[in-house]
């Protein structure tokens, strides 16, 4: 059962970036901010509806800054993603994004004094070899400095919003994850749905779009659920089967929907910087 549902998890994670394809494919760059809005709303509904009946908010007041800055770049980092994702290559997004793990990673190593392991520092170094390669050329016209931009933010973002979840997580000794997860959701969706609604100039058009809410919506719920049974597996697989599988498996979906789906052309440099890029994450999560 416990491997079904690891990929089931593929499925949904790798089901979240084809969804958010999907939907720019005819949609501008610049209604990512409401579609990002109401992806973690549904996101919010889905932890709300499975964790309802055993909700404790008892240390609600300690868990605020946990809240706050996960909200922050949690917010930061969907936004840059859906954008990423949208005005960029589906493939290199994906990859680029994966990379987030090596912020939490190197403050185990330098912070929280994690042991320096042969397979960490191999995968850190084929981490910048992957960033070299694939940045070698820059024949691929849909990498623009805007795109480079979100993707620079989404991985720094990410980075940060994984550590907090972790010391969160220290802090309370691994209690409240789903009181932790609403809060900040709750947070995220309403600042970014008014904000987004607010600023958008096209708002009635965008929200007119029924794709908007479809893709959302399942954007959303995959989401949720994605989370949700990572923390469920953590338990019953090991890490070192679990974390390889997730990042490595959602890579190379995404990148071969991108590829079949999507018409997106891969050089042979960055294939290579690819293929490296996801020996690189299976290592760093070992």
């Amino acid at each position: 059962m416990q491997y079904l549902i690891l990929v089931l998890l593929l499925v949904t994670l790798s089901s979240q970036n084809l969804l958010t394809k999907n939907y720019f494919v005819k949609a501008s760059i610049s209604s990512s901010y409401i579609f990002s809005g109401f992806t973690v709303f549904f996101s919010l509904t889905y932890f709300t509806v499975t964790g309802i009946s055993s909700f404790d908010f008892s240390e609600i007041i300690k868990l605020l800054p946990y809240c706050l800055s996960f909200a922050l770049t949690y917010g930061l980092a969907v936004i840059s993603s859906k954008a990423s994702i949208g005005c960029g290559p589906l493939s290199l997004s994906a990859l680029f994004s994966s990379y987030s793990l090596m912020i939490p990673t190197l403050y185990g190593l330098l912070v929280s004094g994690d042991d320096v392991t042969f397979t960490g520092i191999f995968g850190i170094s084929l981490l910048v070899i992957s960033i070299i390669l694939v940045n070698l050329k820059k024949e691929d016209a849909r990498i623009t400095p805007k795109w480079i931009f979100f993707v620079v933010l989404g991985l720094v973002s990410n980075g940060i919003c994984t550590l907090i979840q972790r010391l969160q997580q220290e802090d309370f000794n691994g209690k409240y994850k789903s009181e932790f997860m609403v809060i900040a959701l709750a947070l995220v969706a309403f600042f970014m749905l008014t904000g987004a609604i607010v600023g958008c100039t096209r708002r009635k058009a965008v929200l007119a779009d029924k794709q908007l809410y479809l893709n959302a919506s399942l954007c959303g719920f995959a989401n949720g659920f994605t989370n949700h049974m990572t923390m469920l597996l953590v338990a019953y697989l090991p890490s070192s089967v679990m974390y390889p599988t997730i990042s490595a498996g959602s890579i190379v979906i995404s990148t071969l929907a991108a590829i079949f789906i999507y018409n997106e052309k891969l050089s042979r440099m960055k294939i290579a910087g690819f293929v490296i890029g996801t020996a690189s994450v299976v290592l760093l999560n070992i």
